[in-house]
């Protein structure tokens, strides 16, 4: 229970750290697709950050901002194709 519980926490610390990074994301997406709002696409890639928080594994992956960028941008595009 304990572990869940540290492992939440953690989870959370990696999202809240990384929400620049999303938005930055999101802003080049909104650029190429003005007729989304950001709102949507800020949405969709918040889904991305928390697949890449939940899928993150310290020991086989150094570095957290690489995946969260690919997780992001493989959510986003994959909203984007189905909704095109």
């Amino acid at each position: 229970m304990k572990q869940k519980k540290e492992r939440i926490y953690l989870k959370n610390i990696l999202t809240r750290e990384k929400f620049k990074l999303l938005e930055f994301l999101v802003r080049e997406y909104k650029r190429d697709n003005p007729d989304i709002s950001y709102n949507e696409l800020l949405y969709v890639g918040g889904i991305g950050l928390l697949k890449a928080a939940t899928t993150f594994d310290s020991v086989e992956e150094r570095n957290f901002e690489i995946h969260t960028a690919y997780c992001v941008k493989k959510e986003i595009s994959s909203w984007l194709r189905n909704n095109k």
